[in-house]
């Protein structure tokens, strides 16, 4: 079973006047086990190539070999799919017109989807935003997928106007978790960190084709290990008292300010996405009202928000 443990890192004193405590709270979760163990639905995959004209024979070849290595690490009974990217995006496995888009992966659908991906061909252009759609639909095929991750892979800048991949962000912020590369330098990496950002993934540069293999590896190799499919932060602030703001600040840099959730009246959570036997910081900022040295901030006396007032939950 999943434990998480938080240690807070601060100066639990304000001096005369002052309002604003910073704390890093440091959550580490142990005995997560492996995606689809929680008990709380199946696990969905999906792998969006980028098939532009752009990529190139080589890197489209070394795309091919990434997403390939992609798919020998899903485990057995993971949903999953393969969507390839230009202008639009075409869902090349599992090949259906209806129904669900997710197909189960055992030895046959892990050769099956190999060979479709074997077949890819760079032409068209570049549209990051219709990609995300589609992967949102897919998921949805199949109502019992809780956990939901992708792999996204560009090699060129967005055609798309700003306002349509902003829209497809939204809709998929909150719904799946999406791990980003861009491949080459022709990229933008604004694009991708927004992308990676609202949907609390990673970004990252595959500078050269011979890196794909391992990148795509080691980026399922990591969601296979999220045996928690969602944690939530919570964050308790005496009454009177504003969170100023919550960022992940370790391993990545992730604002999660905008997505608090009210749990109760001092009380706020802050989704952190799925989580596998690892440690993330985050760093906390309150504003108290003033008072005076001597004179309480909260019923607990002059202390500033600490363990345990910041308390992760898991759900």
């Amino acid at each position: 079973m999943a434990e998480f443990a938080a240690t807070v890192y601060q100066n639990e004193f304000l001096p005369d006047g002052g309002t604003d405590v910073n704390a890093i709270v440091t959550v580490t979760c142990t005995g997560a086990g492996t995606a689809g163990q929680t008990g709380s639905g199946a696990v969905g995959e999906i792998i969006i190539v980028d098939t532009s004209g752009s990529m190139g024979y080589e890197t489209m070849e070394a795309a091919k070999d990434g997403a390939r290595a992609a798919l020998a690490e899903i485990l057995d009974g993971t949903r999953f799919a393969v969507i390839a990217g230009t202008e639009g995006a075409t869902p090349v496995f599992p090949p259906v017109q209806s129904g669900p888009a997710l197909a189960v992966m055992d030895a046959s659908s892990r050769e099956q989807a190999s060979a479709a991906i074997s077949s890819f061909r760079a032409s068209g252009g570049t549209a990051i935003g219709s990609r995300l759609d589609p992967a949102g639909t897919v998921f949805a095929s199949v109502p019992e997928v809780t956990q939901r991750h992708a792999i996204l892979l560009t090699d060129g800048e967005n055609g798309e106007q700003p306002k349509v991949l902003d829209d497809a962000i939204k809709r998929a912020t909150g719904y799946f978790q999406c791990d980003c590369r861009g491949a080459g330098t022709d990229w933008k990496v604004e694009e991708l960190r927004r992308i990676a950002t609202a949907l609390l993934g990673t970004v990252d540069i595959i500078p050269s084709p011979a890196e794909m293999r391992e990148q795509f590896k080691a980026m399922m190799q990591t969601a296979m290990a999220r045996g928690v499919a969602d944690a939530q932060l919570r964050v308790w602030a005496p009454q009177g008292a504003r969170v100023m703001f919550v960022r992940q600040v370790a391993p990545t840099v992730e604002d999660l300010t905008d997505r608090r959730v009210e749990v109760n009246a001092l009380t706020g959570g802050y989704p952190t996405g799925a989580w596998g036997d690892e440690s993330r910081d985050y760093h906390v900022a309150v504003r108290l009202p003033a008072k005076a040295v001597g004179r309480s901030s909260s019923p607990r006396g002059c202390r500033s928000p600490s363990a345990p007032t910041s308390r992760p939950g898991a759900r």
